[in-house]
Parts: structure tokens; C-alpha cells; sequence
């Protein structure tokens, strides 16, 4: 089919200016209506080669405008096609119904199109022989009615049955090629299948071969691993088993306390020259005190002395000697503490 003229009938101009695009590369002129009505209104004075009918549009959608073109005589040997951004069984089905040629999904790419066209053009080329055909059997046929029967003219129903019957046998003999070629392409298949199945088969145990092989490389490295393993793991078990555990402890004890009295070392020195320091001044304080009470007992003894005469005298000599010794006790305690 040489298709120079398309319209393309759709609702998103997406999709219009990709298609149009692609149409416009293979050389097609493009026609666009944006609705189901602009497209039955350029079709009242126009006839493009195929239509391009988006399947869902505001208003009229496009199973009812497939519908009414291929039910109206000056637009139904137009073929249309069915496009949509999904691919539904349900929509070809529905498309197919309307009198749609084809159905097809919306692409950026231009394969899904070139598909259609060469499907197009092949539907075109049967029809053409056909119709062909028809025509030459349909001459024959009548040559050989004028032949016998010149004198008596065929009647239009007489032609038609002819042409139905002349159609039938050519069908007839077309269907027994077709399933004669059937055949054949069954018995090549089946043959290629047998040849593919054993192909495989060689394949699959040449594949498995070399798995096993494979495998057993992988397993012999891992048991060649496994037992070094168990070399090092005896070795360290040994020398593990030599070590005196109790030694070891009391040696690594040894080393934590002397690395705790090296970090304390100077804290500790500190503490024990504070201490020395109190000590030193506490023993300064006793023996002060202890001078101080030696001169009081010696003034003590010197007011006993001379208050000897005297009872009065004598009573509060024993209590400066009471006092002091307890100052002398309280010393004593001082300095032991």
C-alpha cells in the first residue's frame, strides 16, 4: 500500500507531535484533528490513506468514531488504527469490533509504526492479487458463458453467485497451500525442535561437565585451605599448652600495679610530702607546748614552795599541778594521734 497521507486524530498533543514526527520521516503527509468531531468533519472532503485514533478522547471516544467511519461507504475501505498508552486485551477487542484495522500502543520509538505499515502494505499486496484473480477467473468464466450461451446475457445475481463461487475455489485452494505449507513448516520445526533438544542436551551435559569439574577444583582448594587451617590451628594449641598460665597471671598483675604506681607516683610523692609537712609542724606544736608547760610546772613548784605555810597555799599548788598535767595529757594525745 503506498500510503502518502495520514491523519492522526488525538486529544494530547504529546502524542500527536511524536507520531506526526515519526510519520513525517517515512515521508507522510500528516493531517491532525485534535477531537472525534474534527476528525468526521475532515473526512466529509478529504480521504488520507490511514487514520491514527487515539481510543479515549473528550466527547465522542475513539471506538464510536472508528465505528461511524467504517460504517459510512465513503470512509469505511480507509483502514484505521487504534492507538493508546496501554496495552489492554479488553481494548483491542473493543477496537477490533468497531472495524479497526489494527491496534497499537503510543511509543517514543518508531518500531510499533513500521510494523503497522508493513502490515498494511502486506493486506494491501493479498488484496490486490485477490481482487486480481477474482477479476481473471471472473473474465474467463463469462467468456465461457458467452461461448455457450451468446444469446442468452448473465443477470447480476447469476454474476455475483459466479464471482462468490470463482472466489470460494480460489480460497479454497489457497487454505489447502496454506495448510499444505503448514505442514511442511511443522515437520521442518519439528525436525530443528529434535535438533535444537539433542544441541541442548549436549550443551546442558557439556555444561554440567564443566560444573563438576569447576566444583571439584573449588572443593579441593577449600580442603587444601581447611587443613592448613588445622596446621596452624595445632600449632597455636601447642604452644598454647606451654604457657604457664599462673606466671602469667602474676606477671601481668605485677606489670598493672607497677604501671599504676608509676601513673600515681607523683600524685602519692605529693600526699607523703604533705603529710611529712603536717607532721614536722605538729611536732614543732608539741614541743612548744611541752616548753611552755615545763615553765609552768617550774613556776608551779616555785609557788608550792613558798605556799608550803599554808593549807590555802598548798590547795591551789595542787590545782596549777592538776591543770597542767592534764595540758601535758592532752599533748601526750596529740602527738600519739
Amino acid at each position: 500500500m503506498n500510503i502518502t497521507s495520514a491523519l492522526i486524530v488525538d486529544d494530547s498533543k504529546m502524542a500527536r507531535v511524536t507520531l506526526k514526527k515519526h510519520l513525517e520521516s517515512l515521508n507522510i503527509k500528516v493531517f491532525i484533528a485534535e477531537s472525534s468531531e474534527q476528525s468526521l468533519e475532515f473526512l466529509k472532503t478529504n480521504h488520507p490513506d490511514v487514520i491514527f485514533m487515539d481510543c479515549l478522547m473528550p466527547g465522542i471516544d475513539g471506538f464510536e468514531t472508528t465505528r461511524l467511519i467504517s460504517s459510512n461507504p465513503d470512509t469505511a475501505a480507509i483502514p484505521v488504527i487504534m492507538c493508546t498508552g496501554k496495552e489492554s486485551d479488553e481494548d483491542k477487542h473493543k477496537a477490533m469490533d468497531a472495524g479497526a484495522f489494527s491496534y497499537m500502543t503510543k511509543s517514543s520509538s518508531a518500531g510499533p509504526l513500521k510494523d503497522i505499515l508493513a502490515d498494511l502494505d502486506k493486506f494491501d499486496a493479498q488484496m490486490s492479487r485477490i481482487t486480481s484473480t477474482l477479476s481473471v477467473e471472473t473474465t474467463e468464466q463469462k467468456s465461457e458463458t458467452v461461448t455457450e450461451k451468446s444469446a442468452e446475457p448473465l443477470t447480476t445475481d447469476e454474476i455475483i453467485k459466479q464471482t462468490l463461487a470463482a472466489a470460494e475455489n480460489i480460497l479454497t485452494d489457497k487454505l489447502a497451500l496454506i495448510n499444505s505449507n503448514y505442514n511442511q513448516l511443522s515437520s521442518q520445526f519439528s525436525a530443528l525442535s529434535s535438533q535444537l533438544e539433542d544441541k541442548m542436551i549436549i550443551s546442558i551435559k557439556s555444561s554440567i561437565k564443566e560444573s563438576h569439574i569447576y566444583t571439584d577444583s573449588k572443593a579441593q582448594n577449600l580442603i587444601t585451605d581447611l587443613q592448613s587451617l588445622r596446621q596452624d590451628f595445632d600449632t597455636f594449641k601447642q604452644q598454647i599448652e606451654k604457657i604457664d598460665f599462673d606466671e602469667l597471671i602474676i606477671e601481668t598483675l605485677n606489670t598493672h600495679m607497677d604501671q599504676q604506681f608509676q601513673d600515681r607516683r607523683s600524685e602519692l610523692s605529693d600526699i607523703i610530702i604533705a603529710e611529712d609537712s603536717v607532721q614536722n609542724r605538729i611536732n614543732d606544736m608539741i614541743q612548744k607546748q611541752q616548753e611552755t608547760e615545763r615553765e609552768r610546772i617550774s613556776f608551779l613548784e616555785n609557788k608550792i614552795e613558798q605556799a608550803t605555810s599554808s593549807s590555802k597555799s598548798l590547795f591551789i599548788g595542787l590545782t596549777a599541778l592538776f591543770f597542767s598535767l592534764s595540758a601535758l595529757a592532752v599533748s601526750a594525745y596529740l602527738y600519739l594521734k
